[in-house]
């Protein structure tokens, strides 16, 4: 796996940033190490074994031939005519060869995608609390008030172990004549740590909190908006294709779907009141008896 220096890894402005680095430094790395590091890679960080993959098998075969064309002028050696069942001293590659290969490629990205997305659909499920936003209106009166309302500033959580920044749980800020006003989101500890520090700046006399308002999520509407967000565009339609317009649903409704989506029985009746509660959300709807729960 990627490694990085202290220094480096500190260095990052964003986490979007950090992930595109560690992704493009992991690519380099499996891409210098051969199709037998993939392999590894592909089974123990993401779950999918290459050659249970239709075309996975064969995938080998042209890595290993492109090998062999590159750094041997073709020629073969002992061990690829004995895996192969080939008695081929030199291997080309032909017009058939080639359309086969872009075949074999075109349906073994489709099944990679198709796992993938299955997988990012029935994530492990989190332990942690849903998250809180809080919205704080203040007024500095000092360098050290304006510092701490900085999208720079950084500070440590509860247990101490953990620092973290403004910037990465900050979802919005205005300034309007001295006035800050900030809407923060993240774990409800970090939160109370942060509110902890402006507190004692205004015990000093070096900050105004005009206001402060928080809202956590209901932890129902949490779970419901992380199932959703786990699914794929296609998938949600393909369940929703499903569901009835009429509610509530019948009583065989989720063994029936369940067997077409190829889930359990509780993990479609959980992806399908997830379905039906958002879109009654949209409407103005929020009655959980016109959810399609029986």
């Amino acid at each position: 796996m990627a490694e990085f220096q202290y220094g480096r890894l500190v260095s990052f402005t964003s986490l979007s940033d950090l992930f595109a680095t560690i992704i493009n430094k992991e690519c380099r790395r499996l891409q210098n190490q051969g199709f037998s590091e993939i392999v590894k890679f592909y089974q123990k960080i993401v779950g999918i074994k290459i050659p249970d993959v239709q075309g996975g098998n064969r995938l080998k075969e042209m890595y290993e031939r492109r090998h062999l064309l590159v750094h041997r002028l073709g020629k073969t050696d002992e061990k690829y005519r004995h895996t192969y069942g080939t008695q081929a001293k030199t291997i080309t590659i032909d017009d058939q060869y080639l359309v086969e290969s872009f075949a074999t490629v075109l349906a073994f990205c489709m099944e990679m995608w198709d796992r993938a997305h299955g997988l990012l659909a029935h994530p492990e499920p989190s332990r942690r609390e849903p998250p809180v936003t809080i919205t704080i209106e203040a007024v500095p009166f000092s360098k050290r008030a304006q510092e701490a309302l900085s999208e720079r500033f950084s500070f440590a959580d509860p247990s101490g172990e953990r620092i973290i920044r403004l910037k990465d749980i900050e979802l919005s800020r205005t300034s309007t004549h001295g006035t800050e006003r900030l809407v923060l989101k993240g774990e409800n500890e970090h939160l109370k740590q942060y509110l902890r520090h402006l507190k004692k700046l205004v015990r000093k006399d070096e900050l105004q909190l005009i206001e402060t308002v928080k809202d956590r999520l209901d932890l129902r509407d949490y779970k419901r908006e992380k199932i959703l967000s786990s699914l794929s565009p296609d998938f949600v339609k393909r369940v929703e294709a499903l569901i009835p317009q009429q509610l509530p649903l019948p009583t065989s409704f989720y063994r029936d779907a369940a067997a077409q989506l190829s889930l359990s029985v509780g993990k479609t009746r959980e992806i399908v009141q997830a379905i039906i509660y958002a879109r009654k959300a949209a409407l103005g709807d929020q009655d959980p008896k016109n959810s399609g729960q029986k």
